[in-house]
C-alpha cells in the first residue's frame, strides 16, 4: 500500500482529472436562465404579481458545467473532511466547500492507515447526516453508480433509518455497503468516485439527478390520508435561522387552510406521499424544502428568503423539476451572511399573505 507515497517535485495542486486512471463524462449542465411562477414567453406578468424586487433571483443563472464519473487508483480518504490524497498530496477538488487553510495542512496518517483492497464507490459528502445534502449529492451518487453497474462496494457513513430506506427505494442492498468511521483514513487500492459528491450541481440542473428522484418517487404509492393541496413546512423545532414571529405566521396559515408539515415527525414514505400529491408548497429556506424533489411538474412552490442566507439552491431545484416557482426576500436585521444566525427582525406576515393571494389565483382550478 505503501506505493502511493511518490514525491510530487512541482508540490502543484493536484486534481481529479489529473490523477484518474479513467474520467467518464457523465452529462453536461447547460446554464439557463431562472424561469419563475407567472411568467410568459414575453417575461413577467405583472399584473398577476407585484413588488418584483422582493425575488432576490430575478437575474439568476444555474450554472454551466460538466459532471464525471473518476477511477482512482491508490489515493486516501480523510473520511472526517471527506477529502481525497493522491501521493501524499491533497486533492482539493474532491472536497466541499472546505477552507484553504483546513485542506492546505491536512496530512496523510501513514501508521494509522485503514487499507481496503476491494473497489469501493465514494457516495457522500462530509455533511452526510443533513438532509439537504443526502438527496441532493449521496442520492444522485448511488443511483448513477447502480446504473454503471461497476460493481463496487458502497462507502457509507454509519447510517440513520431514513437513509437506509432511501437506500431501500433505490433497490441499493444493505450488504452492499461497507460502512467507514468519521474521524479515520483509508487507502483504497482502487476507487470511484463522483462530481455529484463535490457539490458541482448544487447551482446546475442534472437530468440523472432528476432521473434519481423519479426513481424513488415512483416507488411510492399514492395514499388519500397524506394528500394536502397546501403544505407550509414549518421550521419551529430548528436550530439554524430561527424566526421569531413565524409560530404567528404557522397559525395564519393553518386557518387558511394550509397543512402545518415538520418533516421530522414523518417517514420518508410519508414525506414523497404527501409532495407528490401537493399543489402548493410554502416553506421558509431550510432543508425540508428539498422534498419538492418529488413534486409533480407544474407544483407551485413560495420560498421566503433570508436577507443574510439568499441561497438559490431549491430555484434550481424548481427549474430542474419543472415546478412553479417563486421567492420573496423577507429582512432579517442580521449584518453578516452565513446560514445559521438567528433573525432579530420580524416576518411581514401581511406582505406574505397578500402574495399568497396572488399566487392562489394563478393556481389553475
Amino acid at each position: 500500500m505503501w506505493r502511493f507515497f511518490r514525491h510530487n517535485k512541482n508540490n502543484a495542486p493536484l486534481s481529479l482529472k489529473q490523477v484518474a486512471d479513467e474520467q467518464i463524462m457523465l452529462e453536461h449542465c447547460q446554464k439557463t436562465k431562472a424561469f419563475f411562477l407567472g411568467q410568459t414567453q414575453s417575461g413577467l406578468k405583472k399584473a398577476s404579481l407585484s413588488n418584483f424586487s422582493r425575488n432576490p433571483f430575478l437575474k439568476w443563472e444555474t450554472m454551466n458545467t460538466t459532471l464525471y464519473r473518476y477511477h482512482l487508483r491508490d489515493v486516501v480518504l480523510d473520511s472526517y473532511h471527506m477529502v481525497l490524497f493522491k501521493d501524499g498530496q491533497v486533492i482539493p477538488d474532491s472536497n466541499y466547500v472546505l477552507p484553504p487553510e483546513i485542506w492546505k495542512n491536512l496530512k496523510v496518517d501513514t501508521e494509522n492507515l485503514i487499507s481496503y483492497d476491494k473497489s469501493v464507490a465514494c457516495c457522500f459528502d462530509h455533511w452526510a447526516h443533513n438532509y439537504f445534502h443526502w438527496m441532493t449529492h449521496a442520492i444522485p451518487t448511488f443511483y448513477m453508480s447502480k446504473q454503471e453497474k461497476h460493481n463496487a462496494t458502497f462507502l457509507v457513513p454509519k447510517l440513520k433509518g431514513w437513509q437506509i430506506r432511501t437506500l431501500e427505494l433505490l433497490d441499493i442492498d444493505k450488504a452492499s455497503c461497507s460502512p467507514i468511521e468519521k474521524t479515520k483514513q483509508y487507502f483504497f487500492s482502487d476507487f470511484y468516485y463522483y462530481d455529484f459528491a463535490t457539490g458541482r450541481t448544487d447551482f446546475a440542473i442534472s437530468q440523472h439527478i432528476q432521473d434519481a428522484y423519479v426513481y424513488l418517487a415512483q416507488k411510492i404509492a399514492l395514499d388519500d390520508e397524506t394528500k394536502h393541496q397546501k403544505i407550509y413546512i414549518s421550521r419551529l423545532n430548528k436550530e439554524n435561522r430561527q424566526v421569531t414571529n413565524e409560530a404567528a405566521l404557522v397559525e395564519a396559515l393553518r386557518e387558511r387552510g394550509y397543512f402545518i408539515l415538520d418533516p421530522e415527525t414523518l417517514t420518508i414514505d410519508q414525506q414523497i406521499n404527501i409532495f407528490k400529491q401537493t399543489r402548493l408548497v410554502v416553506a421558509l429556506l431550510g432543508a425540508g424544502l428539498t422534498n419538492i424533489a418529488f413534486c409533480k411538474p407544474g407544483t407551485f412552490v413560495y420560498e421566503l428568503i433570508p436577507s443574510h442566507h439568499q441561497n438559490p439552491c431549491f430555484l434550481k431545484m424548481s427549474m430542474q423539476g419543472h415546478l412553479a416557482y417563486w421567492a420573496d426576500q423577507f429582512e432579517t436585521g442580521v449584518s453578516t451572511m452565513d446560514h445559521t444566525s438567528p433573525c432579530t427582525a420580524m416576518l411581514d406576515i401581511h406582505a406574505i399573505i397578500q402574495r399568497l393571494d396572488e399566487i392562489e389565483a394563478l393556481m389553475p382550478n
